[in-house]
């Protein structure tokens, strides 16, 4: 598959569609759609990227899941209460290290499978250290670990990669712009997505 690769995760298979966008020496603020717990892990072994996790303090607090993200430098965010400031700079050191920041503009995993809207905070970070975003769309971690329930099953991940969105040259007053133009680009591949794999199980 050019530009395409497959992840072993736990009980999923993950199969990857464009890293032929992906530079992996280049630094990025990768974004997603997010389906469910299992989604920060799946791009970790998907993307070959140094990449650290803006994620809810509740993934944290999933036992191995949790004490695996601490380990390797993961951010914490307290979706109540976050602190701006601390994550601001703690993004701005990773990206200065040369590692991609993964950020779920959405805030929380979605209940049923749609894209909701998108939060500013990725972007803003993406301009104020004139770093790309990387676009990207995740489908079927819904179903292998439902939001909201315990049991894991077997299954298969599809991720696509979209071409990186310039933000050199772009200031505060060009993050609504980038935000929209982002989720769009997911938008449309994760329906794309949800076809192929809806297609896949149809006898």
């Amino acid at each position: 598959m050019v530009g395409g690769g497959v992840a072993a995760h736990g009980r999923a298979r993950v199969v990857v569609h464009g890293l032929e966008h992906v530079e992996p020496a280049a630094t990025y603020v990768v974004v997603s759609n997010h389906q469910s717990n299992p989604d920060p892990m799946a791009h970790l072994q998907a993307l070959p990227l140094s990449l650290r996790v803006l994620a809810m303090r509740e993934l944290f607090q999933i036992l191995l899941l949790g004490r695996a993200m601490r380990t390797i430098g993961m951010i914490e965010v307290d979706r109540g209460s976050p602190d701006f400031r601390q994550i601001d700079d703690a993004a701005a050191r990773l990206l200065a290290a040369g590692h991609s920041l993964l950020v779920y503009p959405e805030g929380r995993a979605s209940p049923d499978g749609t894209i909701g809207d998108f939060k500013d905070g990725a972007f803003i970070v993406a301009v104020a250290n004139q770093v790309p975003i990387l676009p990207a769309a995740i489908q079927g971690t819904c179903r292998i670990w439902q939001p909201g329930r315990r049991a894991i099953h077997s299954g298969e991940a599809r991720i696509v990669v979209g071409r990186p969105l310039q933000t050199s040259g772009l200031t505060h007053h060009d993050v609504a712009g980038l935000r929209d133009q982002a989720r769009s680009v997911i938008q449309s591949a994760h329906r794309d997505l949800v076809e192929t794999m809806s297609a896949k199980t149809v006898p």
